[in-house]
């Protein structure tokens, strides 16, 4: 993620990114965290099972959500990745016409892929939610965000089907190896 900066007493700054330590005691100001999340999850939760009432403000949430993903507490950061990836299914039942329903979508299994995605939710997995997922991977050190990312992907693939993934799958097998082979940042 990006560097942090964080105030310490006396109104200095500490880099998070940074390895030196002066002896000083760092203050971060955690109020708020849990209503932040709450926040988030209220998003993901309102993009999903209102995505046609949230269609006009998606722009606005996404800057939000994206904005906040690299923010310093790791429970922010989690919660971020799950609420995008339910805009994502949002977007999907919205354009299937399925606002009002749980139920998966018929795909059919296999590359190359038989059953595209509608281009307004393939769009927004390519440029919003992959990238997203591209960032934490290459970035996080905390294994509970990374875990909610592999989740989120595996998620999209159950939901969606191989559509979901099928021009992001050299990156993923990448990420997984790394994951296996115990070479990622976390």
């Amino acid at each position: 993620m990006n560097a942090v900066q964080v105030e310490k007493e006396g109104g200095a700054e500490f880099d998070l990114d940074s390895d030196e330590e002066d002896g000083e005691e760092m203050v971060m100001d955690l109020e708020g965290i849990d209503e932040q999340v709450a926040a988030i999850h209220c998003l993901g939760n309102l993009s999903l099972y209102c995505s046609g009432i949230m269609q006009p403000h998606l722009e606005r949430v996404c800057e939000v959500l994206l904005k906040i993903g690299a923010y310093v507490h790791d429970n922010v950061r989690y919660h971020t990745c799950l609420t995008l990836t339910q805009i994502a299914f949002g977007q999907l039942r919205l354009a299937m016409g399925k606002q009002d329903s749980d139920d998966k979508i018929e795909w059919i299994a296999g590359l190359p892929v038989q059953q595209p995605l509608p281009a307004a939710v393939k769009q927004f997995i390519d440029n919003i939610l992959v990238p997203h997922f591209k960032e934490i991977m290459a970035h996080e050190t905390r294994k509970d965000v990374v875990e909610k990312c592999m989740e989120c992907i595996r998620d999209l693939v159950d939901e969606m089907g191989p559509a979901a993934m099928e021009d992001h799958l050299e990156w993923v097998t990448v990420v997984l190896e790394q994951l296996l082979d115990k070479t990622s940042v976390c």
